[in-house]
């Protein structure tokens, strides 16, 4: 992985699955980062349903207009490249970089890949105090997971249009 860029305006995307832990650590490495450092979840929106990801898009056009901030957190499931393009296209409408953070276990099909799916389905199962999973029955919760690993895909500089993708341990 690499040091984020000192004096430039970066928009960082967590790609992942349900339960990996993206919220996790956005937040801890936005608080690190201190005031000039926002976390954006689209699931904050689900009461929008349909309109959620377009609320998330609001949100954050209004942080990248906002002169005190450099770095905006974007922790959604972005299991494909049609999931978080038009946050790519945004952040460069505004001059900001963009960086993808992808999971190692899943840019590889590997054993690895399993034992993540594992925890993933842990996690979801026991999860409370999430706006969207909370009313969720525990086969619903497996089956979204599952379905976010199947059509995964890891981000590629091509596809994404982002400045750098790096995997994270």
């Amino acid at each position: 992985s690499q040091a984020f860029p000192q004096a430039e305006k970066l928009v960082v995307i967590v790609q992942g699955i349900p339960g990996l832990g993206k919220t996790t650590v956005g937040n801890l490495a936005s608080d690190q980062l201190g005031e000039e450092s926002v976390t954006l979840e689209q699931d904050t929106y689900w009461q929008y349903k349909t309109r959620a990801k377009a609320k998330c898009l609001e949100q954050m056009e209004l942080y990248l207009a906002d002169p005190r901030l450099s770095y905006v957190w974007i922790l959604r499931n972005n299991s494909q490249v049609n999931q978080y393009r038009d946050f790519v296209r945004l952040a460069r409408d505004y001059g900001w970089k963009v960086l993808v953070l992808v999971p190692r276990e899943l840019a590889y099909p590997n054993a690895a890949r399993e034992i993540l799916l594992r925890v993933c389905r842990i996690t979801v199962t026991r999860r409370t105090g999430h706006i969207s999973f909370d009313s969720l029955p525990t086969e619903k919760r497996i089956a979204i997971v599952n379905s976010f690993n199947k059509t995964f895909r890891p981000a590629t500089i091509s596809e994404s249009q982002a400045d750098s993708i790096s995997t994270i341990n």
